[in-house]
Protein backbone atom coordinates (compact mmCIF):
# COMPACT_ATOMS: atom_id res chain seq x y z
CA UNK A 1 0.00 0.00 0.00
CA UNK A 2 3.01 2.37 0.39
CA UNK A 3 4.04 1.89 -2.90
CA UNK A 4 0.44 2.58 -3.98
CA UNK A 5 0.41 5.56 -1.98
CA UNK A 6 3.46 7.06 -3.44
CA UNK A 7 2.46 6.23 -6.68
CA UNK A 8 -0.82 8.58 -6.28
CA UNK A 9 1.02 11.09 -4.45
CA UNK A 10 3.51 11.27 -7.78
CA UNK A 11 0.37 10.89 -10.18
CA UNK A 12 -1.06 13.98 -8.39
CA UNK A 13 1.86 16.10 -8.66
CA UNK A 14 2.41 15.79 -12.24
CA UNK A 15 -0.85 16.29 -12.76
CA UNK A 16 -0.94 19.67 -10.69
CA UNK A 17 2.50 20.85 -12.61
CA UNK A 18 1.07 19.79 -15.91
CA UNK A 19 -1.92 21.84 -15.03
CA UNK A 20 -0.02 24.88 -14.04
CA UNK A 21 1.95 24.60 -16.94
CA UNK A 22 -0.59 24.88 -19.27
CA UNK A 23 -2.23 27.32 -16.90
CA UNK A 24 0.90 28.97 -17.90
CA UNK A 25 1.05 28.75 -21.78
CA UNK A 26 -2.73 29.71 -21.88
CA UNK A 27 -2.14 33.12 -20.16
CA UNK A 28 1.15 33.50 -22.52
CA UNK A 29 -0.71 32.82 -25.22
CA UNK A 30 -3.61 35.15 -24.65
CA UNK A 31 -1.15 37.92 -23.79
CA UNK A 32 0.44 37.65 -27.39
CA UNK A 33 -2.92 37.89 -28.95
CA UNK A 34 -3.72 40.71 -26.94
CA UNK A 35 -0.52 42.60 -28.15
CA UNK A 36 -1.21 41.45 -31.53
CA UNK A 37 -4.57 42.32 -31.78
CA UNK A 38 -4.07 45.97 -29.81
CA UNK A 39 -1.62 46.60 -31.99
CA UNK A 40 -3.48 46.09 -35.50
CA UNK A 41 -6.89 47.76 -33.74
CA UNK A 42 -4.16 50.84 -33.21
CA UNK A 43 -2.78 51.42 -36.53
CA UNK A 44 -6.40 50.79 -38.17
CA UNK A 45 -7.89 53.70 -35.55
CA UNK A 46 -4.53 55.96 -36.47
CA UNK A 47 -4.89 54.98 -40.00
CA UNK A 48 -8.82 56.07 -40.36
CA UNK A 49 -9.29 58.41 -37.19
CA UNK A 50 -11.75 56.52 -35.46
CA UNK A 51 -12.51 57.93 -32.12
CA UNK A 52 -15.18 57.32 -29.52
CA UNK A 53 -14.83 60.70 -28.05
CA UNK A 54 -14.68 62.21 -31.24
CA UNK A 55 -17.91 60.45 -32.18
CA UNK A 56 -19.94 61.68 -29.47
CA UNK A 57 -18.41 65.54 -29.03
CA UNK A 58 -20.40 68.16 -31.17
CA UNK A 59 -17.35 69.73 -32.23
CA UNK A 60 -13.92 68.62 -32.95
CA UNK A 61 -11.81 67.96 -29.66
CA UNK A 62 -7.89 69.14 -28.94
CA UNK A 63 -5.22 67.32 -30.66
CA UNK A 64 -4.10 65.53 -28.04
CA UNK A 65 -6.99 64.50 -27.02
CA UNK A 66 -7.95 63.58 -30.08
CA UNK A 67 -4.60 61.28 -29.93
CA UNK A 68 -5.79 59.83 -26.65
CA UNK A 69 -8.93 59.20 -28.31
CA UNK A 70 -7.35 56.86 -30.86
CA UNK A 71 -4.86 55.09 -28.83
CA UNK A 72 -7.88 54.34 -25.88
CA UNK A 73 -10.30 53.79 -28.84
CA UNK A 74 -7.97 51.15 -30.25
CA UNK A 75 -7.12 49.30 -27.00
CA UNK A 76 -10.52 49.23 -26.48
CA UNK A 77 -11.22 47.34 -30.44
CA UNK A 78 -7.96 45.14 -29.66
CA UNK A 79 -9.15 43.49 -26.10
CA UNK A 80 -12.27 42.50 -27.79
CA UNK A 81 -15.46 42.11 -25.85
CA UNK A 82 -15.02 40.67 -22.53
CA UNK A 83 -12.92 43.29 -20.88
CA UNK A 84 -15.83 45.73 -21.50
CA UNK A 85 -18.27 43.71 -20.66
CA UNK A 86 -16.57 43.30 -17.70
CA UNK A 87 -16.20 46.77 -16.66
CA UNK A 88 -19.72 47.35 -17.56
CA UNK A 89 -20.98 44.82 -14.97
CA UNK A 90 -18.75 45.90 -12.40
CA UNK A 91 -19.84 49.36 -12.54
CA UNK A 92 -23.61 48.33 -12.29
CA UNK A 93 -23.07 45.88 -9.49
CA UNK A 94 -21.14 49.35 -7.39
CA UNK A 95 -24.22 51.08 -8.67
CA UNK A 96 -26.89 48.34 -7.27
CA UNK A 97 -24.26 48.36 -4.03
CA UNK A 98 -24.73 51.82 -3.15
CA UNK A 99 -28.36 51.92 -4.14
CA UNK A 100 -29.51 49.64 -1.89
CA UNK A 101 -26.85 50.86 0.90
CA UNK A 102 -28.86 54.48 0.85
CA UNK A 103 -32.26 52.64 1.17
Amino acid sequence: TQGLGKALEDANRKQAEAAAKLARKQAERALIFFAISSFAALALCAAIGLGLITAMCEKPPAPYIRAIDVALTGLIIGAGTKPLHDLISRVEKAKEKADGSTS
